[in-house]
């Protein structure tokens, strides 16, 4: 048995509408991880550049502690 159906206008509109739809809301999802990507490397380069401080202050610290060190021996 084969059944002829065909659909109205207001069918076509609607399955139309709902693809719309469905293609802003991918367009949405693919802008959130876009998003959440360059969030990600932002952290990313944050933490590199906190350690890379980090590092140096470290530096720092050693070497004004060898100073007061040495100007203390002097006394």
């Amino acid at each position: 048995k084969v059944i002829n159906y065909s659909m109205n206008e207001t069918e076509v509109r609607k399955i139309n509408d709902l693809y719309k739809q469905l293609d802003e809301k991918d367009l949405k999802l693919q802008s959130v991880e876009n998003n959440l990507v360059t969030a990600q490397n932002t952290v990313n380069f944050l933490n590199s550049t906190v350690e890379t401080f980090n590092e140096k202050f470290d530096k720092l610290t050693l070497a004004v502690d060898t100073l007061t060190k040495k100007c203390s021996a002097k006394k």
